[in-house]
């Protein structure tokens, strides 16, 4: 389901119900041969309906004893200067909140005028009956209530800590490297050994989504589509081999430099100017478009635009915001938290193909040098 509105002011939105488009690509997946499967995301992941709320917040609510301590602590102020980051930050905030705040209500006004988006009030109201029912009391307990009104987040939060002590891909990288010249994908197979996996460029070639068995895991690969289990060091594997297979249309979400990150030692990040390495001259064909998802750190922001995108002869076109919001339409964060934002930024250029990739980086090089 997808709702596409414009603003007479020529500003445009479109609402995506990200749970049904995973359905309908996953819908016949092939598990074996001439055997397949629909295979679906727990619908309790998507089924978000009070903004986002993290385990210390959860904690800090239900453990408070009466509304006043709970005030309070909303009203603590800032002790730090904000630095210059933060400053140009809320700058470019207070230029785009008007706008993502008005085109929001119109879009979600139009979603619930064609029933997409069901009203709160009514729906919570149901779904507290059906529990009642079900209980056989006909009352549900204070302990559900207060669990759907403070922390119906929790599964979405549980799931994104699954994976916290699984090996970084970094250190399985190592145990075996090849060259980076270009190869011929391996042909994804039902079973395949990490150890044969990495650093290896493999592809799906069958017209369904797969099932991938790489040691104890197991994966989806879309149909037609090819991956690299690799790290950044190993990307120009990936490169094509002629310039009939060049892409028109390359997305990239890099792993930004970020402090919590880092604090708490998620996952490794790139430095600005290692993209610079990609050339994007063997990979776009004329007049691709290129997608850059890009944190809410100004730093990131300006590289992208002014140094990135001229450096691959990219034509910056348009700047997006990618804004979440809950089941009912809810912004997921407080738009006005200086904490967190619950809009991320795109950027959207056109590759050109007047300048190589290579050739800019090393003007910019020595321009540095200069």
């Amino acid at each position: 389901m997808a709702l596409m509105l414009e603003t007479t002011d020529g500003a445009t939105g479109i609402l995506i119900n990200h749970d049904l488009a995973l359905k309908k690509i996953y819908r016949n997946v092939k598990i074996r041969t001439q055997t397949f499967r629909s295979c679906f995301m727990k619908s309790d992941l998507f089924d978000i309906h009070e903004p986002y709320k993290m385990d210390s917040q959860i904690f800090a609510e239900q453990n408070a004893k009466d509304k006043e301590k709970t005030q309070r602590k909303k009203k603590r102020k800032r002790k730090i200067e904000l630095n210059i980051g933060e400053l140009e930050a809320r700058e470019y905030h207070s230029k785009i909140v008007q706008r993502i705040s008005e085109v929001h209500m119109k879009l979600i006004l139009k979603a619930k005028e064609m029933k997409y988006i069901e009203e709160k009030n009514e729906c919570k109201a149901k779904n507290l009956l059906e529990t009642e029912r079900e209980s056989g009391t006909g009352i549900a307990s204070p302990e559900y209530q207060q669990l759907t009104e403070v922390d119906n987040n929790q599964s979405a939060r549980q799931a994104a800590r699954t994976r916290e002590t699984d090996t970084i891909l970094r250190d399985v990288c190592l145990t075996e490297t090849q060259s980076t010249k270009h190869q011929s994908p391996v042909t994804m197979l039902e079973h395949v050994q990490l150890s044969k996996c990495v650093n290896t460029v493999i592809s799906n070639d069958w017209n369904n989504p797969g099932l991938c068995h790489i040691d104890a895991e197991t994966y989806i690969i879309p149909h037609k589509s090819t991956f690299l289990l690799s790290d950044f060091t190993h990307h120009k594997m990936l490169y094509p081999n002629s310039g009939d297979e060049l892409y028109d249309l390359i997305v990239l979400d890099p792993p930004w430099q970020n402090k919590s990150v880092k604090r708490k030692k998620m996952y490794g990040s790139l430095q600005d100017e290692d993209l610079l390495d990609i050339h994007m001259d063997k990979l776009a064909a004329p007049g691709c478009l290129v997608v850059v998802w890009v944190t809410n750190r100004m730093k990131h922001l300006k590289f992208v635009k002014e140094t990135l995108f001229p450096n691959w002869a990219v034509t910056h076109l348009a700047e997006w915001h990618w804004l979440k919001i809950t089941k009912y339409g809810e912004m997921v964060y407080d738009i006005s938290s200086n904490h967190k934002k619950p809009y991320e930024i795109i950027l959207i250029g056109r590759y050109s193909g007047t300048q190589s990739a290579s050739d800019g980086k090393q003007e910019t090089e020595e321009h540095t040098k200069q």
